[in-house]
């Protein structure tokens, strides 16, 4: 969903409007309307003449970018200019249409802004079609600058026959950039008014099959509400979408533009309903990865981040980029000042605003250059692909691991970091590495002698045992050197890793890793936007941490709209997650609105992320012998020691910790309350609790309370168990993912004994 294809999908599908997507050269006399998005597909006279004869047959097309042909150009009505990349002086900020421009396309909104993200860029595409119009056509709209002043150049022209639009402005879906495509597509369509008015109020929440209709939002409600949560505002939204609802079906013969118009207001007040209902997490990391922005924007990041529930970013730019290749040995470099300065300045402002920074290392980008796993050219075996894996270090070179360890190592040192989030601990793909120096450690470390490399441990008798022996390079890279080196330094810092789907193939073990606590949490990198295939992988990873040190990434960049984001985000709650990250690479994913949808909601309460807690230990009495996990059978009764001390990986010295002890689902939500408890430094707290009979299903204990720091400043704080799993034992002995699967299959299972509120 990056690609302008994605945008324009997610937009149509948003607006209610049918469409199909095909390609330049397929049929296109079946359709009223194309859209073209690229002419790179038109490479063959052929293609360029069915769209051609398609528009002179009395079909209308919609180019967003240079017409193939001057034919093309003729007919829409377009003398063409050239292009424009405008300069910062005159940023393309907005487009301003006049009360001419609506009445030739009712509909359209008075402006459509560009700049809504969390970071200023100078346009959302720098690129402008710089036209004019021919008698016969009509310039619709004008681009204006960062200084509200004309640009000097129109936004749409519009002729019989279509229209020739200067730039992707739908580059964000919100309600001015869906209302300008549909006053488009529906001044040539007339009818569209109407079946999108109904595609839209029929849709309710949300665009796609797997969102929730208006109908389960309302049970949700109500089952919440039955849980003493006050759900007031959902309710009321849900009583004036519906009252839209009505009112755009009524309106839409007499008036289609209005009637549509209602028909999404009636849409937002649901999706608002939807926001509203869902609880805020205490305790969660609520991380934003941020990619390529300028220096200069950093505080505007942080404080939209903040004000929007997040504790966390983890961001990755160039200027940082230029620091970290540099920690790890002395600098040589004149810039080398000003570029920690101001590395360190971003990590100032991001603990001005009570945000932890962490510090994305990426192992392909150190300096001096690493050796490489790369092959050299025309080696027999697997030579890398691509420029990307040629970059990537050999983790069998003892040099190499020295590097990483130092130059994390200074990172902890030299910066006031909060984490160290490891990219790149893995190789980039199984095509690599195959190089001498592997070759060589392996026969050592196997005792065995390769005649035919790579090709003896690419299959049978040596693969399986070679495969291995990577995974634990980097397994004791990180376990052995990195974490050890970094903690001694500073305890605090944790260290997180960026996991592949594919795991072992690329030598990273992430259950290993999860489950022996060499790592303190763990990213999912998860670049899909269907939600089964995301819960599916997301409960291994957090099945694997089994309540633990796991947490799960939602990639903005393909979540382009605000029900979708937040479904994703709640179904890693559902799943046991105790944090997510949003990604952002680009610099475009995310504005206000996305983020906006989540505080409603999700991000409603501040909180600050589960490892800053005071320590809490709980210890389950009468665990089944020689099993890994806190399992017991249905009714069995269950006795938990609990002990609080004010010991913490918080820089600041806690005076007293006062807490409730509770029962609650993986999610996070109350089952019974049990306990309360309280610690100073000199009176750690000791308490043994029973819990209630527990039903089939997962669960968890968890410490809620207020910590009172020795200064006297307090904060809430939560503390969660690992997983408890109430199960069939025989199924959960053979199968130990056999518990994520009974929540994957039972999402709303939550029924327990005695003592449920």
């Amino acid at each position: 969903m990056e690609s302008r294809e994605g945008r324009l999908i997610a937009t149509l599908q948003s607006a209610g409007v049918p469409f199909d997507a095909c390609g330049c050269g397929d049929d296109l006399s079946p359709y009223k309307v194309a859209i073209f998005l690229s002419n790179k597909g038109f490479k063959f006279e052929e293609r360029i003449r069915n769209v051609e004869d398609f528009i002179r047959a009395g079909g209308k097309a919609l180019f967003f970018c240079e017409a193939p042909s001057p034919a093309i150009y003729d007919l829409l009505a377009v003398v063409p200019k050239g292009t424009v990349k405008p300069e910062p002086a005159r940023q393309l900020e907005k487009i301003c249409f006049t009360k001419g421009d609506r009445r030739a396309l009712p509909g359209l909104p008075q402006e459509i802004l560009l700049e809504r993200f969390i970071w200023q860029r100078p346009a959302a595409m720098s690129i402008l079609s710089h036209v004019e119009a021919k008698t016969e056509g009509a310039a619709i709209g004008k681009w204006q600058d960062a200084a509200n002043q004309d640009a000097g150049y129109p936004a749409i022209i519009l002729s019989p026959h279509g229209a020739f639009i200067t730039q992707a402005f739908f580059f964000r879906i919100n309600e001015d950039t869906v209302m300008a495509m549909m006053a488009l597509l529906g001044h040539f369509v007339p009818n569209l008014w109407e079946d999108a008015t109904r595609n839209v109020v029929a849709a309710g929440v949300g665009d796609l099959s797997y969102y929730h209709p208006l109908d389960e939002v309302e049970k949700r409600i109500a089952e919440r509400e039955a849980k003493g949560q006050a759900l007031s505002k959902s309710k009321a939204l849900l009583v004036e979408s519906k009252a839209l609802m009505g009112k755009a079906l009524k309106a839409v013969g007499r008036n289609p533009v209005k009637g549509y118009a209602l028909a999404r207001q009636a849409k937002e007040a649901a999706e608002n309903a939807y926001f509203y209902s869902f609880p805020s997490k205490a305790g969660e990391l609520r991380g934003i990865y941020i990619g390529g922005h300028g220096g200069h924007e950093w505080e505007q990041i942080v404080r939209v981040a903040k004000e929007n529930g997040f504790n966390a970013v983890f961001p990755c730019a160039p200027g940082i980029r230029e620091v970290l290749r540099e920690v790890g040995q002395p600098s040589t470099r004149g810039t080398f000042g000003e570029a920690f300065a101001a590395l360190s300045n971003r990590i100032e402002i991001a603990h001005q605003y009570g945000m932890a920074f962490h510090i994305e290392n990426g192992f392909s980008l150190y300096e001096p250059p690493m050796d490489r796993a790369a092959n050299s050219q025309g080696q027999k075996g697997r030579d890398c692909k691509n420029p990307e894996e040629a970059r990537w270090p050999c983790f069998s070179s003892t040099r190499n691991r020295d590097i990483m360890k130092r130059h994390l190592s200074r990172c902890a040192e030299l910066f006031d970091v909060d984490g160290l989030d490891l990219d790149g601990a893995r190789y980039a793909s199984e095509n690599q590495c195959y190089c001498e120096l592997c070759k060589e450690n392996f026969e050592r470390d196997a005792k065995v002698t390769l005649a035919n490399w790579p090709d003896d441990v690419l299959a049978a008798p040596h693969r399986d045992a070679f495969q291995k022996w990577r995974i634990d390079l980097v397994t004791s890279l990180l376990a052995d050197e990195i974490v050890p080196a970094v903690k001694k330094i500073k305890p605090w810092v944790m260290i997180s890793t960026c996991a592949r789907d594919e795991g072992l193939g690329v030598g990273q073990d992430n259950r290993a890793w999860l489950e022996q606590g060499i790592v303190d949490f763990v990213h999912l990198m998860n670049y899909i936007h269907n939600l089964e295939l995301f819960k599916r992988k997301s409960a291994k990873l957090i099945a694997w941490g089994d309540g633990g040190p796991s947490q799960v990434c939602v990639m903005g960049n393909v979540l382009p709209s605000p029900v979708k984001l937040v479904d994703f985000v709640e179904a890693t709650r559902s799943l046991g997650a105790d944090g997510f990250t949003l990604y952002a690479y680009s610099g475009t994913e995310f504005d206000e609105v996305l983020l906006a949808a989540l505080r409603k909601g999700i991000t409603r309460e501040d909180t600050v992320p589960a490892y800053l807690n005071p320590e809490v230990r709980f210890d389950f009495k009468g665990l089944a012998p020689s099993f890994p996990r806190v399992a017991f059978r249905e009714s069995q009764p269950i006795s938990v020691n609990v002990t609080l001390s004010t010991q913490s990986n918080g820089r600041k010295p806690i005076g007293r910790a006062k807490g409730r002890i509770e029962l609650e689902t993986v999610s996070g939500e109350r089952v019974a309350a049990l306990s309360e408890i309280e610690a100073s430094p000199e009176h750690p707290a000791a308490l043994s609790v029973t819990l209630p009979p527990l039903t089939k299903g997962i669960y968890r204990m968890a410490v809620h309370g207020t910590l009172t720091f020795k200064d006297n400043s307090t904060r809430a704080f939560a503390a969660r168990s690992r997983f408890i799993h109430v199960q069939d034992m025989a199924k959960l002995m053979t199968d130990d993912l056999s518990a994520l699967s009974f929540l994957l299959e039972n999402p709303t299972s939550k029924k327990t004994g005695p003592g449920t509120p």
